[in-house]
């Protein structure tokens, strides 16, 4: 269990950049998918189709933000699940790698306070 008494201003600095790029990201995709599912000449797709792309996605940095750990696992894994659609190296290193990339901080710096080895509570 990280404790208020092992946070040092470092890990408050760290955690506030991971949350900004966390928001970014986020930000992104809930542009790009209202932009893909209503922006284009053909007829839209049906309401649900944007709602669950959004609702996914919400849920993703809602508990990256509460739960460091297991929202770095769910955004690893939702980032390598990415990567299977994605035959360009170029696709892969934009679309997919930022998920991996802001899991992976989320887990580090869940892991690095834990005040035991072993104790990374998801």
């Amino acid at each position: 269990m990280v404790t208020d008494s092992i946070r040092t201003p470092l890990h408050a600095g760290l955690r506030l950049v991971l949350r900004v790029l966390l928001v970014v990201w986020a930000g992104f995709w809930a542009w790009f998918v209202l932009a893909v599912s209503y922006g284009g000449k053909e007829a839209p797709p049906p309401w649900w189709i944007p709602a669950v792309g959004l609702s996914a996605l919400t849920l993703l940095v809602v508990l990256a933000w509460k739960r460091p750990a297991a929202g770095g696992v769910a955004l690893v894994a939702a980032g390598l699940a990415a990567a299977g659609f994605f035959q360009s190296p170029s696709a892969l290193a934009l679309l997919a790698a930022p998920a991996v990339l802001l899991g992976a901080g989320c887990l580090a710096l869940r892991w690095r306070y834990s005040t035991a080895p072993g104790n990374l509570r998801l």
